[in-house]
């Protein structure tokens, strides 16, 4: 097997935007399916290499790209973390849809899975619920459930960008959304010790220009969009009932509020007729589960769900 990564340019819908866009591949043998992976906030496409991988090894073509905002995507250092003049977070769905739409026409007959985490867990989710077709199935990583602080963040990001204007970062803010992240990790020194337990991985996070900036106001007010919008008890009822979902975080990640969100978001979508949608909670897992210690078993164990979604 010869895995190949190619990298190009591709148009955002956000006006004069070229996304950073990464194939990976194996052209010796016929792939079964199309993985898209939408990444999470302060990252970039890059960060799934070793998930791609083993997505390839298993027969799949990925796909991917930076979000706008982030990674190679932005045009410098001041760009990062901000995506758009307004409404960034509808522009990045939108992105990848139309990445969606270039990889079926690349591979024409093979079923799509569209594969978010965290931040792009938000926008994979508001994509389900916007566009009915095109997407065999979903995989739901390291997600979110209803925040009420949501609507008073938003608020405070509109009182201080009257001041301090939409590309100002607020260490203040930061602090609010992220603070107790490490509440239950006794030895955190960082902050950032919630993303994953894997020694080698978080001193790569901490260390890596394309991870350790703050967002924008403008950014920030994307992301509370983003996740508002899939909040709304209506969200999954606009969902499509025949696809199957796959919501899965570790038991010890903030952002799933330890496994609680994530329970309400699948209660939800098994309320609303998702009845092909199923919930894992992976123990001694943080955030991020593809770059935790023991990721070679969620790769398996994803690979299979994927494997069984598309059949």
């Amino acid at each position: 097997m010869a895995i190949v990564r190619e990298e190009s340019k591709f148009d955002s819908t956000y006006s004069g935007k070229k996304l950073h866009l990464v194939l990976w591949k194996d052209d010796s043998a016929a792939p079964k399916g199309i993985v898209q992976i939408s990444h999470g906030m302060c990252e970039y496409i890059l960060r799934y290499d070793e998930l791609a991988r083993a997505l390839v090894e298993a027969g799949y073509v990925v796909c991917g790209n930076d979000h706008l905002g982030h990674g190679e995507t932005a045009a410098d250092g001041e760009e990062l973390g901000f995506m758009a003049d307004k409404d960034g977070y509808l522009y990045m769905v939108k992105d990848l849809r139309n990445v969606t739409n270039w990889a079926k026409k690349l591979y024409p007959g093979l079923p799509l899975v569209l594969y978010g985490h965290s931040m792009g867990s938000f926008l994979a989710r508001l994509y389900a619920s916007t566009y009915k077709d095109g997407v065999a199935a979903y995989v739901f990583s390291g997600t979110g459930g209803p925040n009420p602080a949501t609507g008073v963040a938003q608020t405070m990001i509109n009182v201080i960008s009257k001041f301090k204007g939409e590309h100002h970062r607020s260490p203040f803010l930061t602090k609010v959304a992220f603070g107790s992240y490490t509440a239950k990790i006794p030895d955190a020194k960082t902050g950032y010790e919630w993303v994953t337990k894997d020694p080698e991985k978080f001193d790569a996070y901490i260390h890596d220009p394309f991870c350790m900036y703050m967002f924008t106001l403008s950014g920030y007010r994307d992301l509370m969009k983003a996740l508002g919008a899939v909040s709304e008890k209506d969200w999954a009822g606009k969902l499509n009932k025949d696809v199957p979902y796959l919501l899965v975080s570790g038991e010890e990640d903030p952002v799933g509020d330890y496994g609680k969100g994530v329970k309400v978001v699948y209660d939800r979508m098994v309320e609303a007729g998702c009845s092909k949608t199923e919930c894992r909670l992976i123990p001694g897992m943080r955030h991020e589960p593809h770059n935790e210690v023991n990721r070679k078993e969620f790769y398996r164990d994803t690979i299979a769900w994927i494997d069984n979604a598309i059949k």
